[in-house]
């Protein structure tokens, strides 16, 4: 699982981590998810985005490129408080004031059966 800049790591990683562990989570994308083909691999993707995420490197738009183009799951999350910086974790970037039904939209894509 990887979060912002953190998922140029679950991108990177993809290819390698394809027959290793069963998916890969990208939260809170980089705007290059939208180029990123997830139907390639043999696990599965899973992008994770709130809907006003408007970080100029983060753009909900990106996220929902990625799974209109190669049809990689997305949760959008609404709802929710921004404060100041919108690329940090007290903004929608950081699912502020909605964490716990973040995570539980989370879990449920991992209990779900392939």
């Amino acid at each position: 699982m990887g979060t912002s800049r953190g998922t140029n790591a679950t991108i990177e990683l993809a290819q390698f981590l394809s027959d290793k562990i069963d998916g890969e989570i990208h939260t809170s994308s980089l705007s290059n998810i939208a180029f990123f083909d997830s139907s390639k691999f043999k696990n599965r993707h899973l992008l994770v985005h709130h809907r006003h995420n408007d970080g100029k490197a983060t753009p909900f738009t990106a996220a929902e490129e990625a799974n209109k183009r190669f049809g990689t799951e997305l949760i959008v999350m609404d709802g929710g408080v921004s404060e100041g910086n919108s690329c940090e974790a007290f903004s929608f970037h950081g699912y502020n004031e909605i964490e716990s039904e973040t995570v539980n939209a989370i879990k449920q894509w991992i209990k779900r059966p392939k």
